[in-house]
């Protein structure tokens, strides 16, 4: 029970955090953040749609 609410409290700091991270961080790395953040996520859906497909994966 005790690691239950452990694990709750970090996913409330981290939402927390990530809320409040456009009023504390620059601009500029927000967007450099957002950017990098959308490639991941466009290489991981990549990697698993050529992986249903059968492609050769090169990395």
């Amino acid at each position: 029970m005790k690691n239950r609410w452990a694990g709750l409290l970090l996913l409330v700091v981290i939402l927390v955090v990530l809320a409040l991270l456009p009023v504390l961080v620059n601009n500029y790395w927000l967007r450099i953040a957002t950017g990098a953040l959308m490639w991941a996520g466009l290489a991981c859906s990549w990697n698993m749609l050529g992986g249903y497909a059968g492609y050769i994966n090169f990395g």
